[in-house]
């Protein structure tokens, strides 16, 4: 039976575990997934014992994601632009491939499972951060007619504007002027309260990357008349597609593991 799990500090409730078991049953894959808690100093420790012990991948959550790109071999080219991996894969000569799937499942989770469109859309995110970094590129692929970025500190979304200037429309967001966006993503816990009122356009999406229950983004959204207001579930079930595909070349489908922690979720709210 072959290896996987996942990393972090704290684990204990990741979903990821009941993700993997349930799409592995699904493919009739044989593997082990377990969650591993781990300190940061021990982290490099870690991954050797984990390869040397015969583990074929990992996912990487907080608060390593951009530790282990200093402990890979090789990072894919989006993992090089998120400067994050959350997916290795342990190659048979013993090296090991960095990747990060989180931009990847974002995007997935809003043009198939939601079935919306980016392309031509005025996209906001709030937050510079790694979980924007990791969903910048992706998002500027879809060819939006504007991406802009609001962060509490500017300087962080300054140096994102001019590092992604070359690959489509991106700027700072113009705080003194209302500005109408089709798409606001929560990236950070920016205070919503400094958000220029009417910003958002009509039939208009509001997007929180995080899967946990976010009442005041909620609140934030109805009082602004979003059409429609989701949170980071699809995107979590996604990107763990994409890193069991990176693994065992085979691509589970999504719906029926979201429909069972939706469910899940229904029987338990959920909170950070």
């Amino acid at each position: 039976m072959d290896n996987y799990g996942i990393i972090g500090n704290p684990v204990a409730h990741s979903l990821s575990p009941f993700i993997h078991q349930h799409f592995a049953k699904q493919t009739q894959q044989s593997l082990l997934y377990t969650p591993m808690w781990v300190e940061k100093n021990y982290l490099s420790s870690m991954l050797q014992v984990f390869q040397r012990s015969g583990g074929k991948g990992l996912n990487i959550t907080a608060p390593f994601k951009e530790d282990v790109v200093n402990l890979v071999d090789t990072l894919t080219e989006r993992a090089r632009y998120a400067r994050a991996v959350n997916t290795i894969t342990f190659l048979d000569d013993g090296s090991r491939v960095g990747d990060n799937t989180d931009g990847m499942g974002f995007i997935r989770d809003v043009t198939l499972n939601q079935k919306m469109t980016l392309k031509n859309k005025r996209i906001l995110i709030l937050g510079a951060g790694g979980a924007a970094r990791g969903i910048i590129v992706p998002i500027l692929q879809e060819q939006p007619a504007l991406l802009s970025l609001l962060n509490r500190t500017e300087e962080k979304a300054v140096q994102l504007t001019r590092e992604f200037a070359s690959l489509g429309p991106i700027r700072l967001a113009n705080v003194s002027q209302v500005e109408a966006y089709d798409v606001v993503i929560k990236a950070s816990s920016n205070d919503l309260s400094t958000l220029p009122k009417a910003i958002l356009a009509e039939n208009s999406i509001c997007y929180d990357l995080s899967y946990y229950h976010q009442p005041e983004f909620r609140r934030w959204a109805l009082q602004q008349n979003a059409a429609f207001i989701l949170n980071g579930l699809g995107m979590l079930v996604e990107q763990a597609a994409e890193s069991f595909y990176l693994w065992r070349n085979v691509r589970p489908a999504v719906a029926p593991v979201l429909a069972l922690l939706k469910q899940k979720n229904a029987e338990k709210p959920s909170s950070r």
